[in-house]
Order: structure tokens, then C-alpha cells, then sequence
């Protein structure tokens, strides 16, 4: 399996300009197309301020935030704690290999400036999130977006 790295780091001063990104904001090309009921999976989610915007965007449906830092996944909780946002869940996960059932969300967001490279570790990445994607002949809306490739409606 593929260890994955974030080349910022997870320091106090890179976790708490992270959590400045808000969906509005980094997300704003996304949430048009998205809709109260699609379950969204925010993948690399960090401490989880763009995962509570696309939760608020698709509720009463849940979004959801894997990221492989621990540290990250804690504060993506608090976030959501602070902010009453009852929809949203937060995981430990890889990228490479995700925690999730084949199609099971309607919508992926993803920001990461490692996606520019497009190396064979990207490719697996990408193919990871179109994996657990519902499938365009199932669900027309079906979403995928990687923020640095504004790649809306991909699917494998």
C-alpha cells in the first residue's frame, strides 16, 4: 500500500492555516452542484472546515472527512462540535486504499496540491476516490472533484 506523506507537515502553525479554508472559499467551483441528500466524502479533509461547508450544502445527508493524520481527524471533530453541525462524521483513513463501500457516495471533493504532480501515486489516489463514486449510469448527479484539476463529473 502506498504511505501517504503531506508535504506541508500537520506543525501547529500549517494545521491552524488550513483550518482558515472554508468550502465558500476553496470549495466555491463545487457546492453548485451539489444537493440536500448527496452523500459527500471529503477526501484528505485535514481539521475539517471545508467538510462542515459541504455538509450544510447536502444535509440532511452526510458528509464525510478521511484523512490519514490522527491529529487532523481530532480537530476536524472539533470543528464540527463548535459549529452544531450534526451531519458530518470524521475518519482515520489512507487515500490510496479508502474505508468505504464501491459507490457509495454521490459526491468527492478533494483539495490537494499534491494532485498537480499526477504521478502514479495520484493516479492511485484518483482511482481510489472513483471506486467508492456512484457510478453516472446509477446516478446521473454523481460528483468527483479534485480541486487543483477542477476535474467536476469524473468517473473511471
Amino acid at each position: 500500500m502506498i504511505q501517504e506523506n503531506y508535504t506541508p507537515g500537520h506543525s501547529l502553525n500549517a494545521s491552524q492555516f488550513m483550518a482558515k479554508r472554508r468550502a465558500s472559499s476553496h470549495a466555491a467551483f463545487f457546492l453548485p452542484y451539489l444537493k440536500p441528500g448527496m452523500k459527500t466524502l471529503d477526501c484528505g479533509c485535514g481539521p475539517g472546515t471545508i467538510t462542515v461547508g459541504l455538509a450544510e450544502a447536502v444535509a440532511p445527508a452526510p458528509a464525510i472527512g478521511v484523512d490519514f493524520a490522527v491529529s487532523q481527524v481530532a480537530l476536524a471533530r472539533t470543528a464540527a462540535e463548535q459549529c452544531g453541525i450534526g451531519n458530518v462524521q470524521f475518519k482515520v483513513g489512507n487515500a490510496y486504499n479508502l474505508p468505504f463501500d464501491e459507490g457509495e457516495f454521490d459526491a468527492i471533493f478533494s483539495q490537494s496540491g499534491e494532485a498537480a504532480r499526477l504521478g502514479e501515486e495520484d493516479t492511485a489516489r484518483i482511482g481510489a476516490m472513483a471506486r467508492v463514486l456512484r457510478a453516472w449510469s446509477e446516478h446521473p448527479d454523481a460528483l468527483f472533484a479534485q480541486a487543483w484539476l477542477a476535474a467536476v463529473g469524473w468517473r473511471e
